[in-house]
């Protein structure tokens, strides 16, 4: 689960963006929100809201990247390749980009801090911390910083690696993901962390077209997951009693294609029609697909990191979509979900410290907040009708 965000001029962001996902209140803030190992509540939904290209992706493409980083960087590049992103490009200035995030374990115990400065040639500081439980202060376990070309590694009381490890570390890598290669147990538990961000979002933005036949190879190796899947589509009147998945044949190829299953309204001589999913509406290819990460997130544990959740979908099903997350039945693992979107809705549904508000000013530099730190907004105000009138910005300049 993410605690914390921060980072600066990464793709359209150039000055530093600071959210907190917990709540520190002694009090209880509803089935939205979760109680950590240190008496904190933490948001299971939070939502970024903001108009077209105010940089609503760019903001989650932030926790994409530092998935990818993480855990997967010393495969991902060869030696001497560029660490893949983009800072702020319209500067004359290059500064280096920098992130903390802050996110706990799988059972919402043990807390990490991650911190990293880098450019795109490579890691110029890396620092990983931990909290337990009961412990007021973050312990180093390592930190990395390089010095005139050269990087100095240093470890704390509790965390060791290999004397020939420099050796290993390239310069564009993190040491988690390469640690990862020879076994050391903390950094494994990491990267199986970050293994549970399922995402949408890429380095050239959003995957605007899920591959079908590969959710459908899913589902089909997934049968509890597509068994929900299917009570969802019954629930939200998508026409359709369920989905058949079916192997078929293209051109010199097999691949397994969806069918939605429509009752039959005569006496034809089966129950069911079966409809290629081509011919389905977008919303509902849409919301299977969405389904399938967000079931895989539910059943597992983790984070449903997803840009523009409300792609093709009516507001009440986004509206259903999210309160699946504040559902203690269907979500006994405290998984969150962290996404975008323009059903605006959604607001009816959310306190302050769930919405994120994302904005771009006319140099082309966006800026993101929480609603929660903007003086003056009250617990009990609606804050629809006043996103609705302009009052806390991010609505688009007309």
């Amino acid at each position: 689960m993410l605690k914390k965000l921060d980072f600066k001029n990464f793709y359209s962001f150039k000055n530093k963006v600071s959210l907190d996902f917990v709540s520190r209140k002694n009090k209880k803030l509803g089935d939205s929100y979760y109680i950590d190992g240190f008496g904190n509540s933490v948001s299971k939904v939070v939502v970024a809201i903001g108009a077209n290209a105010s940089g609503k992706t760019n903001l989650l493409r932030s926790v994409a990247f530092l998935k990818w980083f993480i855990s997967d960087s010393f495969v991902g590049l060869a030696p001497n390749e560029d660490i893949s992103y983009k800072p702020f490009l319209f500067s004359s200035k290059n500064y280096p980009t920098e992130f903390l995030v802050e996110f706990d374990d799988n059972n919402h115990n043990e807390v990490f801090r991650y911190q990293l400065i880098i450019t795109q040639k490579r890691v110029v500081k890396e620092m990983l911390s931990s909290r337990a439980p009961g412990k007021r202060k973050f312990v180093k376990l390592f930190k990395r910083e390089s010095r005139n070309g050269k990087d100095t590694l240093s470890f704390g009381r509790h965390f060791s690696l290999p004397n020939d490890f420099s050796s290993l570390l390239k310069d564009n890598s993190s040491v988690i993901s390469t640690a990862k290669q020879i076994g050391n147990s903390k950094c494994e538990n990491v990267c199986a962390i970050w293994r549970r961000v399922n995402t949408n979002v890429v380095e050239e933005g959003r995957i605007w077209v899920a591959k079908e036949p590969d959710v459908a190879e899913f589902y089909l190796s997934n049968t509890k997951i597509k068994n929900k899947m299917e009570e969802f589509i019954r629930h939200f009147d998508l026409g359709l009693s369920g989905v058949e998945i079916k192997k078929v044949s293209v051109g010199n190829e097999t691949r397994y294609d969806f069918y939605g299953k429509h009752k039959m309204v005569d006496n034809y001589k089966a129950p069911h029609f079966e409809l290629p999913f081509k011919y389905e509406s977008s919303g509902t290819r849409n919301l299977i697909m969405w389904l399938k990460t967000i079931f895989k997130v539910l059943e597992n544990g983790g984070v449903a990191l997803l840009d523009e959740l409300d792609v093709d979908l009516h507001p009440h099903i986004v509206m259903e979509l999210i309160k699946i997350f504040s559902s203690k039945k269907h979500n006994p693992l405290n998984a969150q979900l962290f996404t975008s979107l323009h059903a605006v809705e959604a607001l009816r549904l959310l306190d302050k410290q769930q919405i994120v508000i994302v904005e771009k000013n006319d140099l082309g530099e966006s800026n993101a907040w929480s609603l929660a730190d903007l003086k003056g907004v009250r617990s009990d105000e609606n804050i629809y009708s006043k996103y609705m009138a302009g009052v806390y910005g991010g609505i688009p300049k007309l």
